[in-house]
Order: C-alpha cells, then structure tokens, then sequence
C-alpha cells in the first residue's frame, strides 16, 4: 500500500490488524526509481545519511512510525532510533498528522450523524 509522497518523505500505510482501530503509516525517505530497473533507490543525501548509520540499504529508509496515541487522542510520530531531521521533514510530518486528524475528526462526525 503505498502513500502520498512528499518532498522528502514518503507515508506506507500498513495493513489494519485488528483489534486496532486507527491506521499506522511508516515515514521512509522519498526514493527515486532506477532509470534502468524501476526499482527504488535513495537520493544522494539519504544515501550518504544511511552509510553514517551503518545500514546498507538506504531505499527507502525507514525514519519512523505515525500512529494514534490514546492518552492525547490524537495522531502523533514515534521516530526510529538514530535518526535526525531538518525542518523540512518536521514540517512534511506535522502536514500528514494534521491532515490525518481532520480525517478523523470529520469521519467521527459523520458516523454521529454531524452534519
């Protein structure tokens, strides 16, 4: 299941297992498609980025997760451990939460009949 793609950033949301209510969606760094091939291969900054970290294959490094935090009933991003950024991605990731809470306010309202 793929997402909207951001300038940087790329949201997967994953299947719905149940009893879980609400989706998740995993944030991984924007990837570029081979010429060649199709398959997904990471920009120059992530590439260099994921070789600081020691992990081998950067296409589409997982960054961390948006999910739902019941205490604060709201949607909220639990980064993946060693990870950095900028204020661009801040900014992409705080646009996907606020989006996905108006989604959630707005299917509420409909299933309560609010017009």
């Amino acid at each position: 299941m793929g997402g909207p793609e951001r300038a940087h950033l790329t949201f997967v949301q994953l299947p719905l297992r149940p009893p879980r209510k609400t989706p998740i969606w995993e944030v991984r760094a924007a990837t570029e498609g081979d010429p060649d091939t199709g398959a997904p291969v990471a920009g120059e900054g992530v590439a260099a980025f994921a070789a600081e970290l020691d992990r081998p294959d950067p296409a589409g490094l997982l960054l961390g997760e948006v999910r739902w935090y019941a205490p604060w009933r709201r949607y909220v991003f639990a980064p993946a451990s060693a990870t950095v950024f900028d204020a661009g991605c801040l900014a992409e990731i705080r646009t996907f939460i606020r989006d996905r809470l108006r989604d959630h306010a707005n299917e509420i309202a409909r299933r309560l009949g609010v017009p």
